[in-house]
Formats: structure tokens, C-alpha cells, sequence
């Protein structure tokens, strides 16, 4: 288990940093959808066929992990409805974690590592803004509150007396299961694991307002002078793109009872009934005719992308159905998908900000889809 309160540092190659991202959305994905059976997690890991690897496994705190939960982060800073979820899904995740993956051992030596991490903190500038957070972990620590409650295997023990300022714990004091005295509020045994789950909600929060919180001149932060094209080529901004987009559209292959995952090529068939009609037209001509002409097809490619459609996955559904177009021979692959891999391939790589200017191109609207065809959408 982790608090994520020290970025790692070094490089890492953006396709890697996106990919181990995105494997985190689709596991915090899969936790929304469970989080009134959370036991069956595992099951549904297996029968969702996602490979997870080292990103969300084992308790948290590997390299991939780290890396991931930072980069959402940063994603989550620059858009006000991913943050709201991946708030609550980190929570969620935190105390799955929590409850079912780690030693006692691990527990304390983690909080003991955020307790020496938090006094580094406080003394760099800016540092009083964790303040309330150090005071609250030493409380936990004192008096071996922590270690009785590892120990501890009584389900109501009133044991032990933390006081935390009451502010960190807000959702205990609105459920009245704390005793207030001078702005602090008394933490025992049984409370102890939501008191940690509101210690790291606190960490977090704090993390995306400093992320969004502009300079004393009023300017904006550099991670929003990369999102809004003022500063970078634009590859960074294409990869916050890229993760945005899966969020959008795994919330749309979203469903009752379903596993929930990034979406592939083969899902799209399934999830035409939810494009709008310009969108859906498009897809029906298509499978009809098995191609399209030039800007229909970057019209649709780019929707495509936008509800969470990745690029190795756009590459298959467009190879798959125009391989089925045959040229009669005329080609050196004999269908249409052969013939112009190369043309069809730089297309998609360039629709992703990944060749030529590298800008993140956006779908358009319905009118603006009908308004630029020369047909009667």
C-alpha cells in the first residue's frame, strides 16, 4: 500500500507511460462496477482477459503503479469530470487494498513511510499545507493506536484515543461517528482504517488543488500551458488526449453487471446503437460498402478515437474491414487494406498527434459532419 505522496523520478517512454495509465483506468473501471461485490474482483479480472501486470497488483507502491497513479493525476487536474471519479475510484482502490491485499506489517511500514515523507514536506516551501495531514498520521502512530489495531481482532474496539483535526475526517463527523473537543476529533481502534482511507482521499485532493492552483502572477500552471498548446510540441497533450478519451468511452461501453475495459476493435459493432446518427450512418455505409471516402473516414476515425478507441485497435478495425474490399489483383495484397497499408497506417499514426505536425485533432459536430459531406447525412 502506498499514499503516492513522492512522484518517481527519471524518464519513461510516453507510449509506456500511456499504456500502463490506461491499464489503470480499465482496473478502476472494473472496481466501479463491483463496488457492491468487491470479492468477485479477481473473477472478473480473469474473465475480463485484461493483463494488468504490474500496475494495480500485489498492493501498490511497484514502479508501474506509481508511475500510473501519477499520471492520472495529472490527467485528472485537467478535467473537472474524470477528477470526480478517479477521486472516488482511487479511494475505492485504496481501501480494497487495504482490507484485502495487505500484511499488517506492510500497513505500518507504509504509514511510518508517509509520516517521514509528510516532515520532508513541510519543510520546503509551500510545505504548511500538509500540516493537518502530518498531525493527523502522528496521531495514528501514538500510543501504538496502529499496531493494536493490526493486532486487533475485535470488531468493536473502542481502544485507543487519536485526536485527528476534525477536518480530515469530515465523513466521520458526518456520520456522528466521532467524538468532537476543540475543533479535534477522537479516533479509536475501529475507526483507525477510515481514518487512513480519509488521510489519503486528503493527500490526493491537496495534490490535484496544487496541480490546478495558478501562480501568484495568475498565470497558469506548466501542466496547463501543455494542455492548452501554449508550451510543448504537443505529444504530452496528445497522450492526456488518449487517456481522456478511454475514460469518455469506457463510460459508454459501460453497463449493467458488465466488465468494463478499454474499448477494441471488436467491440464497436456492439456499441453503434449508442453513436449519434451521423456517427451511426457513417458506420452502416461503411459496412455495407467496406470503404468510404477520404473525409468520411477521418470524420469517423476521429469519433472513433474520442469515445476511447486506441490507435493499435483503430488500425485493426480499419485493416479488418478493408481487407475486405478486393481490388481484383490490381494490388500487391489484392484488397484495399494491403495495397494502401502504408497510406492507411501513417493516417491513423497522424490522426494521434504521433507524425507529421503532431496536434490532436477533434471530431466535429453532427451539422459539421453533415454540412462537409457532399451527402445527404
Amino acid at each position: 500500500m502506498t499514499f503516492y505522496l513522492k512522484p518517481l523520478l527519471g524518464s519513461c517512454p510516453l507510449s509506456q507511460l500511456v499504456s500502463s495509465s490506461c491499464a489503470r483506468l480499465s482496473y478502476l473501471h472494473l472496481l466501479d462496477q463491483q463496488r457492491d461485490s468487491l470479492d468477485c474482483v479477481p473473477e472478473k479480472v480473469v474473465a475480463s482477459g485484461q493483463f494488468y501486470e504490474e500496475v494495480v497488483y500485489g498492493g501498490g507502491g511497484s514502479q508501474w503503479d506509481r508511475l500510473s497513479h501519477f499520471t492520472l493525476l495529472v490527467a485528472a487536474s485537467l478535467d473537472k469530470e474524470f477528477r470526480q471519479f478517479w477521486v472516488e475510484m482511487e479511494c475505492l482502490l485504496f481501501n480494497y487494498r487495504l482490507e484485502r491485499e495487505m500484511t499488517g506489517k506492510e500497513v505500518i511500514s507504509s504509514v511510518r513511510r508517509l509520516w517521514r515523507h509528510l516532515g520532508e514536506f513541510q519543510e520546503s516551501v509551500g510545505g504548511e499545507v500538509w500540516g493537518e495531514v502530518l498531525s493527523s498520521v502522528k496521531e495514528v502512530l501514538g500510543d501504538g493506536l496502529l499496531q493494536h489495531w493490526v493486532d486487533c481482532r475485535e470488531t468493536n474496539c473502542s481502544r485507543g484515543r487519536a485526536l485527528v483535526p476534525f477536518a480530515m475526517v469530515l465523513p466521520l463527523v458526518r456520520e456522528r461517528r466521532v467524538v468532537l473537543s476543540l475543533g479535534r476529533a477522537e479516533v479509536t481502534c475501529t475507526l483507525v482504517q477510515s481514518t487512513l482511507g480519509c488521510i489519503f482521499r486528503k493527500i490526493i485532493t491537496t495534490k490535484l488543488d496544487i496541480l490546478r492552483t495558478k501562480d501568484k502572477e495568475g498565470q497558469p500552471t506548466m501542466v496547463q500551458r501543455v494542455w492548452n498548446g501554449s508550451l510543448e510540441g504537443g505529444n504530452i497533450r496528445t497522450c492526456f488526449g488518449q487517456i481522456l478519451s478511454q475514460f469518455r468511452g469506457d463510460k459508454i461501453v459501460a453497463g449493467p453487471g458488465r466488465v468494463v475495459g478499454r474499448i477494441t476493435a471488436n467491440m464497436v459493432e456492439d456499441l453503434v446503437k449508442h453513436f449519434p446518427p451521423c456517427m451511426s450512418l457513417l458506420y452502416r455505409k461503411l459496412k455495407k460498402d467496406k470503404k468510404l471516402k477520404h473525409n468520411d473516414r477521418f470524420q469517423l476515425s476521429l469519433f472513433l478515437k474520442d469515445i476511447g478507441l486506441g490507435m493499435e485497435e483503430q488500425t485493426k478495425f480499419w485493416a479488418g474491414i478493408y481487407s475486405r474490399y478486393k481490388t481484383g489483383g490490381t494490388g500487391t495484397g489484392g484488397n484495399l487494406w494491403d495495397d494502401r497499408r502504408a497510406k492507411y497506417s501513417y493516417g491513423i499514426r497522424h490522426m494521434y498527434g504521433m507524425e507529421g505536425k503532431r496536434v490532436e485533432y477533434k471530431s466535429r459536430s453532427c451539422r459539421g459532419v453533415m454540412e462537409g459531406s457532399g451527402e445527404n447525412l
